[in-house]
């Protein structure tokens, strides 16, 4: 009788530990949703300057040189002749850099991207804007506490020996994103 007994509580024990539940730990899961990174050429209350222009990087009336040459518009929006500049005029026109507003999340880091190169088309020859410079040269940022911040773009303007007389203009896209 005593093995039969041992027996059954055998049997109820391995019955029981089959049916027993294995052991669970708790899987938590968050996130947190973020405004997404914005930008526009239409200013958002960051002043850039008087000499910034929502989205439009403008050399102004340049004389044409008979040479190749370059004129410089840097991201405060000053325009200066550079390489090949011996009959360069700046005539009128006020030059200005392009500016760029950006809302997003206070504290979070962004990065811009511009194309190496920008071509102008309209007639006057190959001229390409190059060697884009923006506000404090930095290509990584960090938006401030109001979730606004603001950048201005300025370039190099490549004239070429055989230029003619025309208006030139091209676009690109200037990007931003999230780190």
């Amino acid at each position: 009788m005593k093995k039969l007994m041992l027996s059954i509580f055998a049997l109820a024990a391995v019955v029981l530990n089959a049916n027993a539940l294995p052991p669970t730990a708790v899987l938590k899961a968050d996130a947190e949703l973020l405004t997404q990174v914005s930008i526009t050429t239409t200013t958002n209350g960051v002043d850039l300057g008087a000499t910034v222009a929502g989205g439009e990087l403008q050399f102004g009336k340049i004389g044409l040189p008979g040479v190749a040459s370059t004129v410089l518009v840097s991201a405060a929006g000053l325009r200066t002749a550079g390489t090949g500049t011996p009959g360069v005029s700046n005539l009128s026109t006020a030059p200005s850099a392009a500016g760029f507003y950006i809302g997003g999340g206070a504290g979070l880091t962004y990065t811009i991207t511009i194309p190496a190169s920008l071509p102008l088309t309209g007639g006057g020859g190959a001229c390409t804007v190059d060697n884009f410079v923006v506000t404090g040269t930095v290509l990584t940022r960090t938006i401030p506490v109001g979730g606004k911040d603001a950048f201005a773009v300025g370039g190099t303007l490549n004239i070429p020996a055989a230029a003619t007389a025309a208006t030139i203009t091209g676009q690109i896209n200037v990007g931003v994103a999230y780190n």
